[in-house]
């Protein structure tokens, strides 16, 4: 098997480098764009534009502080599972399966939704949902309230996520 692996991997890296050959970039440095500002001037300026944007702003912000404070728990997921509701691998297995079922019940949930009015509202209140579900799961030690609260995370997260998306 490692050969085959290996030999796959091998031809796989130099049709990558085949093609790397094959593009032609400029030389010439970063060009000027439309508004004369260049790629970072123009970058700050969507920037600016994005924070003081009366919709925009607030729903970033809610994005931002969600990727900070609460989307780390998926990574501390196999601690949790062990540590504190005492499960191992199993629980983790469990954790996470509630995370993907919460996460496909909204991708479903947004597909037949389709309506794009008050879309603003619906993400804003996952976000207190998501905070009030990161809550209780942290604060509780029974695997089965944190079952039901990874589930509603992974609801809210993808709600969340792609309702900024499809705002933005």
């Amino acid at each position: 098997r490692r050969v085959l692996f290996r030999s796959v991997n091998t031809i796989a890296f130099v049709v990558f480098l085949i093609c790397l050959y094959m593009i032609r970039a400029s030389q010439a440095g970063e060009k000027k764009t439309k508004s004369g500002k260049g790629l970072l001037g123009d970058a700050i300026e969507g920037l600016k534009y994005n924070i003081s944007h009366p919709g925009i702003g607030p729903l970033l912000l809610t994005l931002v502080i969600a990727s900070l404070f609460a989307r780390p728990l998926q990574d501390m997921l196999p601690g949790f599972a062990d540590e504190v509701f005492h499960g191992g691998i199993h629980g983790l297995a469990w954790l996470m399966s509630a995370n993907g079922i919460g996460a496909m019940l909204a991708g479903y949930w947004l597909l037949k939704r389709g309506a794009l009015q008050g879309l603003t509202s619906v993400v804003t209140t996952n976000f207190g949902i998501y905070a009030c579900a990161v809550l209780a799961f942290v604060s509780s030690d029974n695997l089965w309230l944190g079952l039901a609260c990874m589930t509603v995370f992974g609801f809210c997260t993808i709600v969340q996520n792609v309702g900024i998306q499809i705002l933005v």
